[in-house]
């Protein structure tokens, strides 16, 4: 786990929390493996959703770009990172 620490000011010039307000959180730390390994649970399945009008061409260049993931994370990566050669507008 990471401590991340935010500050937020409403006014840029301030420095004093009179302005704004902070507050610290424990963000979990994963690694590759432990995300390949991780079973997928949606907590909501909406978000997942694609609209009826995504044209088949992005489907079969999403199916193309991860073909041969075996998991959702490499699935993830392949997407998330996309050569500078694939042109998603025609």
């Amino acid at each position: 786990m990471h401590l991340v620490s935010f500050r937020f000011l409403r006014d840029d010039d301030a420095d004093d929390l009179k302005n704004g307000y902070s507050f610290q959180a424990l963000s979990p730390v994963f690694s590759p493996d432990e995300l390949r390994n991780a079973k997928t649970v949606v907590v909501t399945p909406s978000l997942l959703q694609l609209p009826d009008t995504l044209p088949q061409r992005v489907k079969d260049l999403a199916a193309d770009i991860t073909r041969g993931k075996t998991n959702d994370y490499d699935k993830l990566e392949a997407i998330h990172y996309l050569p500078p050669t694939v042109h998603l507008r025609s």
